[in-house]
């Protein structure tokens, strides 16, 4: 089974975070494999590796918070793309909530389904923080296994090339004559006109002066 890549939008301040999250997703890694831009290595262009690794994502989790909403380059650049992904390609968006932020007074953010479930922010359950991010662990994973069950439907089933595939052959029209005789091969009545007029020519030539 082909893993689901899932790509992680968060502001730089919810890093610790995303170690958290990336860290329980690694259970899993089986069925997805996570992209951040922490893999992004020195010297490489990391505008087109994060443009890259959206276009490859078929799920997106989003970190929420105050910085994450206030980051013009998550809002400018990151999120319109996922949501044109999402819009055209089915993809999945995850918003989950880190900390504490006004999210209800955002209009594209206001709108979806957000984890953990009643909105109570990762960083509000303590102790209990890590069953919180076993339940989200779980949750992508169901994900990732739906999508990969979409992906084995829509493989179109082999067919046999037909470039390989011989003409008939097409046998030619022969007189049949007598016992003994040989055959004659028919000759169209253009090819008739045409050697009839070549004889006539050469005789003319042939002739004295």
């Amino acid at each position: 089974m082909a893993r689901t890549q899932v790509f992680i939008s968060y502001a730089s301040r919810d890093d610790k975070w995303r170690v958290k999250v990336v860290s329980h997703l690694g259970v899993v890694s089986d069925l997805i494999t996570v992209w951040d831009d922490s893999k992004i290595g020195p010297g490489q262009k990391w505008l087109n590796k994060i443009d890259r690794a959206m276009r490859r994502a078929r799920v997106a989790l989003l970190l929420i918070s105050v910085d994450f909403l206030n980051s013009d380059f998550i809002k400018k650049n990151e999120i319109p793309e996922i949501f044109r992904r999402h819009e055209q390609e089915g993809m999945t968006i995850y918003p989950l909530l880190v900390r504490f932020c006004p999210w209800r007074q955002v209009n594209w953010l206001k709108e979806l389904q957000i984890r953990p479930v009643g909105a109570r922010p990762i960083s509000d359950y303590g102790k209990k923080i890590e069953f919180v991010l076993t339940q989200v662990a779980d949750e992508i994973a169901s994900i990732a296994r739906s999508v990969a069950k979409k992906k084995t439907r829509r493989v179109p089933r082999k067919q046999k090339s037909k470039t390989n595939v011989r003409p008939p052959r097409v046998a030619k029209k022969r007189v049949l004559g007598k016992p003994g005789e040989k055959t004659r091969t028919r000759v169209s009545s253009k090819e008739r006109v045409r050697r009839t007029g070549t004889k006539k020519r050469a005789a003319k030539r042939a002739r004295p002066k």
